[in-house]
């Protein structure tokens, strides 16, 4: 591999392995009815982590300029051209809303907004997940009617996300890896090991973690749809064995976070009291034999009809 293969692989590993996805804290929150100072700040934390990735992202894809740019920009400057696209959109998509709110017109004007973000991103090879980030983040900004978007919008993450598992799952392709598929275990093992650490940090620097257990780490280690799309991007932009390995990364972080993030979160929290676990139902104690009265051995019983 040269330099730039090199890194590209290394940034996006790095990039698959930093999201912690907020699905697991809404599940335990739902589920268990979680509330706390320490639930509270892991799940601004869950909400906030997904900007690390996508500006990583941004600066893997400049790595390698479109060869058609008629432009020689340097890779900051690819990286800072992908920001600026979803950010003129999204100031003309903000404008567009900003009168009163309606469905209709609204869907029409943030697909329209989205379909071009989208297009121009694939045009000059820029990173579209960044790009669309930087316009939806506009749009929060920008316009008064940031609560009713994101209602609309946030319905339709289940009918995209699912295609795209689809779509990852089938584009892994094993030949392509080769020996770098012994990255992806020790990847893992670094995620597992930075989130301990993570989890250390917190203890140390932030009052609602400073009695939860030394597994309050390994309960951020869960992740979700937007690692998989970082691998999907990745190995669609670079294809071959960087992009595959990438993806295949992803998708074992995924699965190994699934299995061990929501049960430690779980445990964090019982171990915190924000989460109250109800008391076991005992069984019924046996129920004794009424008491009768019972005559003195001496003494007979009155014979029937007797005179009292």
């Amino acid at each position: 591999m040269d330099a730039t293969s090199r890194v590209l692989l290394a940034g996006g590993m790095g990039a698959a392995c930093a999201e912690t996805t907020r699905l697991a804290m809404q599940w335990v929150v739902e589920r268990y009815d979680a509330k706390g100072p320490l639930t509270e700040l892991l799940s601004d934390l869950s909400q906030s982590d997904e900007v690390v990735p996508i500006g990583v992202l941004a600066l893997l894809y400049s790595l390698r300029p479109p060869a058609h740019a008629t432009v020689n920009l340097p890779p900051l400057g690819w990286a800072g051209a992908t920001v600026v696209v979803g950010v003129l959109l999204g100031i003309a998509t903000a404008a567009l809303l900003a009168r009163d709110l309606r469905t209709g017109e609204s869907w029409g004007t943030i697909l329209g907004t989205s379909l071009m973000t989208i297009g121009l991103a694939a045009r000059l090879d820029l990173a579209a997940i960044t790009a669309m980030f930087s316009l939806g983040a506009t749009i929060a900004v920008g316009s008064r009617h940031q609560r009713d978007i994101q209602q609309m919008v946030s319905t339709t993450e289940r009918a995209v996300m699912m295609p795209a598992l689809v779509l990852a799952g089938a584009r892994i392709d094993p030949s392509n890896i080769g020996r770098l598929g012994l990255l992806i275990p020790i990847a893992l093992l670094l995620r597992f090991g930075a989130k301990f650490a993570v989890g250390f940090a917190l203890r140390s620097s932030q009052p609602a973690a400073k009695g939860a257990p030394p597994l309050l780490g390994l309960g951020l280690v869960s992740s979700g749809g937007m690692t998989i799309c970082i691998g999907l991007a990745l190995a669609l932009r670079f294809p071959g064995a960087v992009g595959d390995t990438v993806l295949a990364t992803a998708v074992a972080v995924t699965l190994a976070g699934e299995l061990a993030g929501p049960l430690a979160l779980r445990r964090v929290l019982v171990s915190t009291g924000e989460i109250v676990e109800p008391a076991p139902i005992s069984a019924p104690p046996d129920e004794e034999p009424e008491d009768h009265d019972e005559l003195p051995p001496n003494e007979e019983h009155p014979s029937e009809g007797a005179p009292s």
